[in-house]
């Protein structure tokens, strides 16, 4: 899927390191190009109920949404040596969700810039618990899949998204 996808790296100021990536499978063109993955994975029955409400020539995928291990790790434990991060209360989930935000900002960004208006993705349930704590949401398209290990099929409008997230986090708007 690379050749019709965008991607977004989140780097680090202070160390120039990778903190995290995510891609954006853009919509096929036409003949050209590759059906998206969740459509194929949830097969048609699943999507029939939701087709109207989803724009296939203005829908992504959202993919490859990962959070650098090493990071995670360094992160975890500068947490725990620094008196000055445990006196904020920084956790490593709050660092996560940082990064998170990040990615999704991201994302967003690409799909504002092509066009996109929706976005499907196939993620991990505690992913998707963490994001809708964030005010993120994504609806189910039909139930856990085996596809690199257990994930939701989902989907999101990003209009709706926002929205959403303006309204129940407006803290990290």
């Amino acid at each position: 899927y690379d050749a019709q996808s965008v991607h977004g790296l989140l780097i680090y100021r202070d160390t120039s390191a990778l903190a995290g990536t995510v891609r954006l499978i853009l919509p096929r063109r036409g003949k050209s190009g590759l059906p998206l993955p969740t459509p194929m994975i949830c097969g048609p029955g699943v999507l029939a109920t939701h087709v109207h409400r989803i724009p296939a020539h203005s829908t992504a995928e959202l993919s490859r949404f990962a959070i650098s291990k090493s990071e995670r790790q360094r992160h975890i434990s500068q947490i725990s040596t620094d008196p000055d991060r445990a006196a904020f209360g920084a956790t490593a989930r709050q660092v996560v969700s940082t990064i998170s935000l990040g990615l999704m900002q991201a994302a967003i960004a690409m799909a504002q810039t092509h066009q996109i208006s929706h976005l499907y993705a196939l993620m991990e349930p505690a992913l998707l618990r963490m994001l809708r704590g964030l005010g993120i949401h994504f609806e189910k398209l039909g139930p856990v899949v085996d596809y690199h290990g257990r994930r939701q099929p989902c989907f999101c409008d990003l209009d709706e998204l926002l929205g959403t997230a303006w309204i129940e986090r407006p803290d990290i708007w």
